[in-house]
């Protein structure tokens, strides 16, 4: 499928499969959002449905491509988790950076819903690594079709997550600020345009997932790093050119689901079973401790009185640090 692509140093395809996925999928939540103002849905929803599958498509095409097609979940679960990673450090650095409350408004509350979901959906995903981690090696992990458990409860609370979340846009004053349907192209328009981008943000992930595993293989590097840094960024670029509260909350919630359904592609058996028996599967681990960690630290800025930022607020990352440590228990016992 790749013999073409192969004389491409795997450096060189990994910018180029970069280069699609942020171009494509930067026009991409253009289109999501436009879409999601013809149909006239609540904020907090858009962000957390339509824009945020829109940014997501990157880390679904590139993390399914890894684990079904690539037989590589470290690489899988590593592009998935270090992307959420990435998404919430694009906040806190911004925030720093600036040092202002221009990211942070009296808006950015309605989305605090969608952020304490991802928080609840990452740790099953920390709870599912660890049980696969610690487990006695003739324990066979409980699943249906060979999918983890854990990750199937986590796709339940994300869909009835989003559910709860529609039904509270539908009766919020919030939901009527869109613009009129008739300064917004026709729906024919907006489609046509989402599925171009969409076959090019398809063919990225292909040749991200495939260039990932080439560097993983000749350069000796763990698959779990490649996908947590190289991967990551790739796949997390678009969220930082359309940067807003509730897309990358609600793009963090789809990042969990992605792993749900690489987990289906993956058909050697469980992936997060496989992923913790190579080597390097226990950095997964560091990510999910360092993702609560800045989750609690947009919490903190998000809350904080006016004209207070990141460098004055010195106790929240200890204290966010503990918390991390004590969500990830057992972490140094692996």
């Amino acid at each position: 499928m790749f013999k073409f692509i192969d004389l491409i140093n795997p450096w060189g395809q990994l910018v180029i499969a970069a280069c699609m996925v942020i171009i494509a999928g930067s026009q991409l939540s253009r289109y999501g959002n436009t879409l999601s103002q013809k149909l006239r849905l609540g904020q907090a929803w858009v962000g957390l449905v339509f824009m945020a599958f829109a940014t997501t498509l990157p880390e679904l095409f590139t993390s399914t491509a890894a684990a079904g097609i690539e037989k590589a979940p470290n690489l899988s679960i590593g592009n998935n988790l270090g992307s959420i990673f990435f998404n919430i450090s694009i906040i806190v650095v911004l925030d720093f950076v600036l040092k202002t409350k221009v990211i942070f408004t009296a808006a950015s509350r309605r989305i605090i819903a969608s952020q304490s979901l991802s928080v609840i959906l990452i740790l099953i995903v920390c709870f599912a690594l660890l049980l696969e981690a610690v487990r006695p090696p003739d324990f066979v992990p409980p699943g249906i079709f060979g999918v983890s458990s854990l990750l199937i409860f986590a796709f339940v609370v994300y869909l009835l997550g989003s559910w709860r979340l529609f039904k509270y846009e539908q009766v919020s004053p919030l939901a009527a600020e869109m613009p009129s349907k008739r300064q917004l192209p026709s729906l024919r328009a907006i489609l046509t345009g989402y599925s171009f981008l969409l076959v090019i943000i398809l063919m990225g992930g292909l040749l991200l997932a495939h260039s990932g595993k080439r560097l993983s293989v000749e350069y000796n590097l763990e698959a779990s790093f490649v996908g947590s840094i190289f991967l990551a960024i790739s796949t997390s670029l678009p969220e930082l050119y359309n940067l807003a509260l509730g897309n990358i909350f609600g793009a963090n919630i789809m990042n969990v689901t992605v792993i749900f359904l690489s987990d289906i592609f993956y058909r050697p058996g469980q992936l997060m079973d496989h992923a913790m028996r190579v080597r390097g599967g226990q950095i997964h681990f560091l990510t999910i401790g360092l993702i609560l960690l800045m989750n609690d630290l947009v919490v903190f800025l998000a809350f904080a009185g006016d004209g207070s930022h990141l460098s004055r607020r010195g106790l929240s990352p200890v204290f966010t640090a503990l918390k991390a440590k004590k969500a990830c228990f057992g972490i140094n016992k692996i």
